[in-house]
């Protein structure tokens, strides 16, 4: 019985070094590979050999935050409506502890790539809905026709998608919206199936 409690202590010792080398060994990576123009220069060049040895850093576990938003909207009574979900860090999705949406990510990408031809036109306004004011069912009689090949398809038929890059931190004081551009596409939807474990 004796010989149990050094065991189960030098455990728990062993427990708790480990966890908190793991976490200064993630703090390091994550306060060497963040560009902030809000920590000085001289904080900066501390972490230069962090960043020599790890290139990638955090951007590793995370994709650009500098990388254009996605919206797909469908036409839906002559009024254009958002069809995609709005956030991943919604009580929907348990605050994005549920990943069901990354499927929705990898089909507006799929969509977005395969329509590259279409080319983007720029909206006029800000918002989403104006933008897409005058674009009716004969728009997409001429627009280009695309296949979505996933498991369970969430967008057939004629959308629009839309694009627009994040505000840039310089820019966080101002009102402007940053500029939005659009594609109108029909997309055709061929469901594909998983294959059976054999």
């Amino acid at each position: 019985m004796s010989s149990s409690a050094p065991v189960t202590k030098n455990a728990r010792l062993a427990l708790i070094l480990g966890t908190a080398l793991a976490t200064m060994v993630v703090l390091l990576v994550f306060l060497g590979s963040v560009q902030n123009a809000l920590v000085p220069e001289s904080s900066r060049q501390r972490f230069q050999p962090l960043r020599d040895l790890m290139p990638q850093g955090w951007a590793f576990f995370t994709k650009s935050p500098r990388g254009y938003t996605f919206k797909v909207m469908g036409l839906r009574d002559r009024t254009h409506v958002q069809i995609s979900r709005k956030s991943q860090a919604d009580a929907v999705w348990l605050f994005g502890a549920n990943r069901m949406m990354r499927s929705e990510e990898y089909e507006i990408a799929s969509m977005v790539k395969d329509s590259s031809s279409a080319g983007w036109t720029p909206c006029r306004v800000d918002d989403a809905e104006g933008c897409l004011v005058g674009i009716d069912r004969d728009d997409f009689a001429q627009a280009a026709t695309i296949v979505n090949r996933v498991e369970a398809p969430r967008f057939c038929g004629s959308v629009t998608l839309l694009r627009k890059k994040p505000v840039p931190w310089a820019w966080a004081g101002k009102r402007e919206a940053m500029p939005q551009e659009y594609r109108i596409v029909n997309v055709r939807c061929e469901p594909i199936s998983r294959r059976a474990n054999s």
